[in-house]
């Protein structure tokens, strides 16, 4: 079993559901972590990442299982993909929020 992690991918996005974030947009920030019996390229997997992350969505979530999905069809895999939204426009003080899809 070979593990491959991906930790800290930043990538500007256009998620959410207020018109104004989806209209100036944010970073984002990725974690992945794929388990397989094969090895994996990296650089495919930030691929498929950064693909899914071009689709605007309103809710973390949604984008989280849109990539375990494209991930989990490439590769027959373990994933679990983690989403942090750094600056979510709320007026609570947070380090981020995330959601977190294993499949």
């Amino acid at each position: 079993m070979h593990t491959l992690e991906i930790k800290g991918l930043r990538l500007y996005g256009y998620h959410g559901t207020d018109t104004e974030e989806q209209k100036q947009g944010q970073e984002y920030i990725f974690d992945c972590k794929i388990e397989s019996e094969g090895i994996i390229d990296y650089l495919e997997v930030i691929k498929e990442i950064e693909g899914a992350n071009k689709l605007p969505t309103k809710f973390i979530e949604e984008l989280a299982k849109e990539i375990a999905d494209r991930l989990l069809t490439r590769f027959s895999a373990k994933i679990e993909i983690t989403i942090k939204k750094p600056n979510p426009p709320i007026c609570y003080y947070l380090d981020y929020a995330s959601a977190t899809v294993r499949r």
